[in-house]
């Protein structure tokens, strides 16, 4: 069996395994390519930061890993950004620390580790990172759940629109509360209900959907619940919700309207107790 070398994580975590240890290279500025979907993208405002306060001296290698003759950036963007600008754009040599070996989902992982013991990523951007890496999978199956109802999750960037989810924390806790039938219920509920109102994806409808159906799990009728929904906007529900002071749980606040508008019609016997929210 051939030696193998680990790259080093400052928070214990297992990191990727690659068949050569890193070695220190110049390499000219064209050859190093971004722009993979597991890299965060680049902030401006440290590019401008790290020309203005440039010194040769704390400047660390760039993390690269030499993959089917390209060099792909693992961390360093900014900084490779940042040396391209200051020589107007001239093809430069930049020291770079270069590892042999490593897989799409290697770098994933490696580029998350990074990021993670330097806690410079947004939670969304440190999500889809070790999303890509294949290497968690309760984040490919939240994903994989998401993409199947119709929707896409914007872990890397805010972009909003009718379909896609910029809730990061809430999906999370939302997949972990109620598993994974009952996460894909929540999902198919909210397209067949709002068709991918973007209010209705909201932090605040996801964590009350979340309640609703952890709570009324085997007494909600799925066809009741969207005939007594749809034509309820999201907006609407959101505004009621807010208007609740009696709690400051927003989970409470939204289920508790959700509860009111499934109530309303259904016969006596049929209606959900809005008082076991409070258990």
């Amino acid at each position: 069996m051939s030696e193998r070398n680990h790259a080093v994580s400052g928070n214990g975590t297992a990191p990727p395994m690659f068949k050569n240890p890193g070695k220190i290279m110049e390499i000219m500025s064209s050859r190093l390519t971004s722009g993979l979907a597991y890299q965060r993208g680049v902030s401006e405002s440290r590019v401008k930061w790290l020309i203005s306060h440039w010194m040769d001296e704390l400047l660390e290698p760039v993390m690269v890993s030499k993959r089917d003759g390209k060099f792909n950036i693992i961390d360093g963007q900014n900084r490779v950004l940042a040396i391209r600008r200051m020589h107007d754009g001239a093809d430069w040599p930049i020291v770079c620390l270069v590892f042999e070996g490593l897989t799409y989902e290697d770098e994933a992982n490696l580029c998350y580790l990074c990021d993670l013991n330097k806690k410079r990523m947004t939670l969304g951007q440190s999500l889809n990172a070790l999303l890509q890496s294949g290497r968690n999978p309760h984040i490919t199956d939240i994903d994989d759940q998401i993409q199947q109802a119709g929707f896409i999750w914007m872990l890397d960037k805010y972009v909003e629109g009718p379909y896609r989810i910029n809730v990061t924390r809430e999906i999370i806790k939302s997949y972990h509360t109620l598993g994974h039938k009952s996460f894909r219920r929540m999902l198919d509920l909210l397209k067949a209900t709002w068709d991918g109102d973007s209010k209705s994806l909201c932090a605040m409808m996801i964590s009350g959907m979340t309640l609703f159906l952890k709570t009324y799990e085997t007494q909600v009728s799925d066809d009741t619940f969207i005939q007594r929904m749809k034509n309820r906007a999201p907006r609407q529900i959101i505004s009621l919700a807010q208007a609740d002071f009696s709690t400051n749980r927003n989970s409470v606040r939204c289920s508790r309207i959700l509860v009111e508008f499934y109530n309303k019609g259904v016969r006596r016997g049929k209606k959900l107790n809005p008082n076991l929210l409070l258990c």
